[in-house]
């Protein structure tokens, strides 16, 4: 398995200065990148300092009002200068989600677009939130129904997220997810708060995790502690370097 990391990991760094934080990023021993659009380079540029610092984009992030009608192309022309063949949903509209039908409604929406992105040459994959594990329909669990109820969407598995949301066994959702599971989301908590922290110090058995994910064929797990400066135990590059060290142990 590859081990990458996303910019949420080093947000307010990388605010601040976004080339560092590529150096950091690549000087802690990440190989891949998943990469959201960025405010602070020009498109070019962005894939440009990732290029020379031999940092390889395998995903992006794009939300919702990204695909509509004005928007489509762009995102497209975005992710191309990227070389990248995977697009990630990273949420969905909490109203879209907020009862048995209209998640089915959403995953039918979902499947639409995967279908669009193929025609393209990209991959659709969803990214879940604890919300996709707590809010129950029917029996059922958000990332069930939409799991049932897609054929084109693979998904991204966020370990925290998930966790946080009452799923305790996280290796046997990961065997249930099989080949639909396209990217691991390498989130640690530190309880059920939500609150990441660095990989390997919290409550989730990453290793167990990546171990099963590899099981099923997953190639990519992408590092993301998206937590605010003041929550932090270490400062974000010493953070990430901690996290990329602990996987090193755990055979990643």
């Amino acid at each position: 398995m590859q081990i990458g990391i996303t910019v949420a990991s080093v947000s307010d760094e990388y605010e601040k200065d976004p080339m560092r934080s590529f150096d950091e990023i690549k000087d802690a021993g990440y190989e891949i990148f998943e990469i959201s659009r960025c405010h602070k380079l020009s498109r070019d540029d962005y894939a440009m300092a990732l290029r020379d610092r031999g940092i390889k984009p395998i995903a992006g992030h794009f939300c919702w009002p990204d695909f509509e009608d004005d928007m489509f192309e762009d995102t497209i022309e975005y992710a191309g200068a990227f070389g990248i063949d995977t697009i990630v949903l990273p949420w969905n509209y909490p109203d879209s989600i907020k009862d048995y039908e209209s998640t089915v409604n959403t995953a039918k929406k979902m499947d639409e677009l995967a279908k669009k992105l193929d025609a393209r040459g990209y991959k659709l994959v969803y990214h879940n939130h604890w919300m996709e594990f707590a809010d129950v329909y029917e029996g059922k669990c958000v990332e069930d129904i939409l799991l049932e109820n897609t054929k084109l969407v693979n998904f991204e598995l966020d370990l925290g997220w998930a966790y946080t949301g009452g799923c305790m066994d996280l290796p046997a959702y990961i065997q249930k997810l099989g080949s639909r599971l396209a990217i691991v989301h390498i989130k640690d908590v530190k309880d059920m708060e939500k609150s990441p922290v660095e990989v390997g110090t919290g409550l989730v058995d990453i290793k167990a995790c990546l171990d099963a994910a590899v099981d099923v064929g997953c190639q990519y797990g992408i590092v993301e502690q998206d937590v605010s400066p003041e929550n932090r135990a270490y400062p974000a590059f010493e953070s990430i370097r901690i996290s990329r060290e602990n996987l090193r142990k755990m055979g990643y």
